[in-house]
């Protein structure tokens, strides 16, 4: 699944972009723009957490955590692999929509980090004015 999404971003680079596709809008059996660019945004924390080794490893193997934290996220928002693989494919095919849904997931992303380094430096304040 990891080479997949290599795979797939590689091929998004790859592909030139076209004027009428911005307006392109996916076929109903496709994942929906919004629901996929949740779903890759899960897909990259699943594949950071990965690729850190930051896993539980008495439970689990790296391929044994990856594949379940992708079958999760898959069951999250109710879709298959072959659905996925399906969407992902459809977007490919139209590489601005990717890039711009890629755009949101990164975006998502640096908000949650933010997020996260604030509530860690509010605890940080709160521990020093305890000591």
């Amino acid at each position: 699944m990891r080479n997949f999404l290599f795979i797939a971003l590689i091929s998004l680079l790859s592909f030139s972009c076209g004027s009428d596709e911005e307006k392109a809008t996916p076929p109903d059996d496709i994942i929906q723009r919004e629901q996929m660019t949740q779903v890759l945004t899960d897909i990259q924390i699943a594949e950071a957490i990965y690729q850190r080794g930051n896993f539980p490893k008495d439970d689990y193997d790296g391929k044994k955590y990856i594949l379940k934290m992708y079958q999760k996220i898959f069951e999250k928002y109710g879709v298959d692999e072959q659905k996925f693989k399906q969407s992902l494919t459809w977007y490919e095919e139209h590489p601005k929509i990717l890039a711009d849904m890629y755009d949101e997931v990164l975006n998502e992303l640096s908000q949650r980090e933010a997020n996260l380094r604030d509530k860690r430096k509010s605890k940080n304040k709160e521990k020093k004015k305890d000591n």
